[in-house]
């Protein structure tokens, strides 16, 4: 099967979702360790904390994040702040 057919035949939001859910561990892959603040947990890995989130978030959610994630990356903030803020939300 080419390319052009495989892409006719797939739905276009199961394919931005996945596309979606790959960015989203690329970039927590990066993170060795975040600190979740308030809680007795207070240290997730990166890879886990981007499973708990595709598991507990919507599609709409999960574009959200990945939509603040770009726009942090493109101003060249740190990422690390918005991750403990999701952590902290997810673990309470």
């Amino acid at each position: 099967m080419n390319m052009e057919a495989y892409l006719l035949e797939t739905d276009p939001k199961s394919v931005a979702h996945e596309h979606d859910k790959r960015f989203l561990r690329n970039i927590l892959k990066k993170e060795k360790f975040i600190s979740v603040p308030c809680s007795n947990r207070s240290i997730m890995r990166g890879e886990a904390l981007g499973e708990v989130i595709i598991e507990v978030s919507s599609d709409t959610e999960l574009r959200e994040i990945v939509q603040m994630v770009k726009i942090m990356k493109k101003r060249k903030s740190p990422l690390r702040p918005l991750f403990q803020t999701i952590a902290a939300g997810i673990v309470e």
